[in-house]
């Protein structure tokens, strides 16, 4: 399955409303909070998400955004950025999350006229 990154920004921004560090969520709950989602995607990306660290999830429980989780998504959290950080990597299709990381912080610094 490709990477959907608008899908994983949904979904962090989504974490990050419901869990407060000491509630667990059900991973498999998920799914029908994006009814215009397939469930599988949905599934798949929550996975993504916590193989690449940005999420800690244990025993089909999401508990928290990682630090890292949270790095990740201030740099995209702003929907102009966000928007602007997709039409720059859109030409190359999927990238990695560290570029698209990059690229939203340069978007942001140049904004900033650092």
């Amino acid at each position: 399955m490709r990477l959907n990154h608008d899908l994983i920004r949904t979904l962090l921004l989504f974490i990050e409303e419901i869990s407060d560090g000491q509630n667990n969520f059900l991973i498999e709950s998920i799914p029908s909070e994006f009814p215009a989602e397939e469930p599988i995607a949905v599934t798949y990306h929550i996975k993504y998400l916590r193989d690449a660290g940005l999420i800690e999830a244990i025993r089909g429980y999401i508990i928290d955004i990682t630090p890292q989780g949270r790095e990740y998504l201030d740099s995209i959290r702003d929907d102009s950025i966000w928007n602007n950080t997709k039409e720059k990597i859109k030409p190359f299709g999927n990238v990695a999350l560290d570029i698209i990381s990059s690229v939203a912080k340069s978007y942001l610094l140049s904004k900033l006229g650092i």
